[in-house]
């Protein structure tokens, strides 16, 4: 048995571990880029994976040479079945000896082994409560399977305006419902604070403590950004504006985890200071034994979208009249694919573009066309994945996201994805596992996903690509569009009446979810260690719905053709209105620039 996903932000197996599995050391994923194994120390067969590498001089295990204490928790950790965010384990054992959460003490998060441990149990010295009180996520801490030297490690960081109002939050929660004389709730039932005249004055009072140690105090205006910021940890009762009331979404402990809100950077540089040079002198990347996938798009360099930049292929316009020669507008496409550029760079894609595999982590391709509004479909079928013995079991979670959710992790992480995993049918959404089907899927099974998004505003046409942004790479002609994944999460609200369906071999399974997110949605697939599968948009479809009326995803080309066309003409028409007034000398009527604004249609 091994575990059936791993999504650790930074996990390194701890030596204890190797030595006791004998295990060579791996890195198995960060969530921003592909598993890779570091830190060579041999061969051995670990529960039927694979692991090997090479060191220099030697091929034997230094396991096998060096005797190694054993390892201080008690159980085999790598069994457990951990949530996306790594922060719960559905046995419910924690801490060295395995024990439920300790609701009554502070427990604390490894940022190596992932684990959580109880202060009661902790050896090393904590700051005092006053220091360091309930609620604080602004730390790092190594257990003593993960720390350097088998010893346990503690330090306070700077988490930013986060971490201080997430503490703030917790401490002022507890406090109130101590003084309400009621027993600590476990539920969602959010207690409201004023802003002016409670929550500001707390930080004030605490900012010590709360900031770890100091740094500029934080200023009304940016305590209030910071709530109204991070709608899913801070709700908003609606009341005064110059001074309403938050509370706590959830007091479920194991959402304040430091790991959730540390910037990667941080968590690569805790990683580098952690490996010494003789470790860095010795290691070698591992180079997988997989099959080659190489495909005529490999052959091909394109460039991906990346966190804060979308790319889209452009073609000479016929008819344009850009001041560029010769003109370009964007590419259009004569059918639905999975998008060449819109997937993690890890992920494979055949030469149709209608099958995708990967043999890292959990990353995400999406599929050509979104839609916004209607009733929309498409299919997917499991393949046999490709056989690797060095790889963990593959995985898929696959259903339906925007164009903010990040490619590099799994559908269903973040509030503008949802997905159906084959584990146990589970259902996902801002990384928050539930069950959803009886059983799951593998390969040879075909899955429906059925989206409706009712019309409940008129639509507006997008703006016209822009020549200013015109790029060339490799020889290809590109809009480049940058701060494309930035959204302002206070404006999020659900579209009443939305819905994902999911079907399994022409058999519905049932609504995945309701009143989903409002925005543009793309059929999103996301793959783990070696999956591969094989996406249908219609026309012809192995199992259409016959319960709801739909249109197939293959005629959201013709929807998204007609409107940047329409789109390119209103523009033309606007710009024409503009030159002529300016050869009049004179500017645009009041008319005239209405119809420069964004139509409806």
């Amino acid at each position: 048995s091994r575990p059936q996903e791993q999504r650790f932000a930074s996990f390194r197996a701890p030596a204890l571990w190797v030595a006791q599995r004998g295990w060579s050391t791996l890195e198995v994923m960060d969530v921003d880029g592909p598993a890779v194994a570091d830190e060579s120390v041999g061969a051995a067969e670990v529960d039927g994976v694979q692991a090997e590498s090479s060191v220099e001089g030697s091929g034997q295990n230094s396991a096998a040479t060096s005797p190694v204490p054993a390892p201080k928790i008690s159980y085999d950790i790598s069994l457990l079945q951990w949530n996306a965010d790594h922060t719960k384990n559905e046995e419910g054992k924690y801490g060295y000896n395995g024990d439920p959460w300790n609701f009554d003490a502070r427990m604390l998060h490894c940022d190596t082994c992932r684990q959580w441990f109880s202060q009661s149990e902790i050896e090393i010295e904590l700051p005092a409560d006053d220091d360091f009180p309930m609620g604080c996520i602004n730390y790092e801490f190594a257990c003593a399977d993960c720390g350097e030297g088998r010893k346990e490690r503690f330090k306070r960081i700077d988490l930013g305006v986060r971490g201080v109002l997430i503490a703030a939050m917790v401490q002022m929660d507890a406090k109130r419902q101590k003084e309400l004389g009621s027993p600590p709730r476990r539920d969602d039932d959010v207690i409201f604070f004023d802003f002016r005249q409670e929550i500001v004055p707390y930080i004030e009072a605490n900012w010590l403590s709360l900031s770890a140690g100091g740094g500029k105090l934080l200023r009304p205006g940016d305590i209030k950004g910071g709530l109204n910021r991070y709608p899913s940890l801070f709700a908003k009762d609606a009341g005064d504006d110059d001074s309403p009331k938050y509370g706590l979404m959830s007091r479920d402990p194991t959402v304040f985890s430091p790991l959730l809100y540390m910037p990667w950077d941080h968590r690569r540089n805790r990683k580098r200071e952690s490996k010494s040079t003789s470790d860095r002198a010795k290691s070698k990347r591992k180079t997988s034994n997989a099959p080659s996938t190489s495909t005529t798009e490999e052959k091909q360099s394109y460039p991906f979208n990346t966190e804060g930049y979308r790319y889209t292929v452009a073609e000479i316009d016929p008819f344009g009249v850009q001041a560029v020669d010769p003109p370009f507008r964007p590419a259009r496409a004569d059918k639905v694919t999975l998008g060449m550029m819109d997937r993690a760079s890890q992920l494979k894609l055949d030469d149709d573009w209608m099958s995708v595999s990967g043999e890292k982590g959990y990353c995400m391709s999406r599929a050509s066309h979104g839609v916004d509004r209607g009733a929309w479909y498409y299919e997917v079928t499991i393949l046999d994945p490709d056989v690797n013995e060095d790889l963990p079991e593959p995985h898929c979670r696959i259903g339906w996201a925007q164009r903010y959710a990040n490619l590099q992790g799994p559908v269903g992480l973040c509030k503008f994805s949802y997905s159906w995993r084959d584990l146990k049918g589970t259902k996902f959404h801002q990384a928050r596992g539930s069950s959803f089907s009886t059983e799951g899927y593998g390969p040879g099974d075909t899955l429906g996903f059925f989206i409706d998004l009712p019309v409940t505003e008129p639509r507006r046409l997008p703006k016209p690509a822009s020549k200013e942004y015109l790029v060339v790479y490799k020889g290809h002609n590109y809009y480049e569009e940058q701060g494309a994944d930035k959204v302002d999460e206070t404006k999020l609200k659900p579209l009443p009446g939305s819905r994902i369906r999911c079907y399994k071999n022409g058999v519905l399974v049932g609504d995945m979810y309701n009143d989903i997110t409002a925005g543009k949605y793309y059929p999103a697939i996301s793959l783990y260690m070696g999956a591969k599968v094989q996406v249908n948009f219609g026309p012809d479809l192995a199992y259409p719905p016959t319960d709801v009326t739909f249109r197939p995803m293959s005629d959201a080309v013709h929807l998204e053709n007609a409107t940047l066309t329409l789109a390119e003409c209103v523009s033309r028409v606007d710009r024409q209105l503009v030159e002529a007034a300016q050869a009049a000398d004179a500017g645009p009527t009041a008319s005239q620039s209405a119809s420069m604004s964004a139509p409806i249609i």
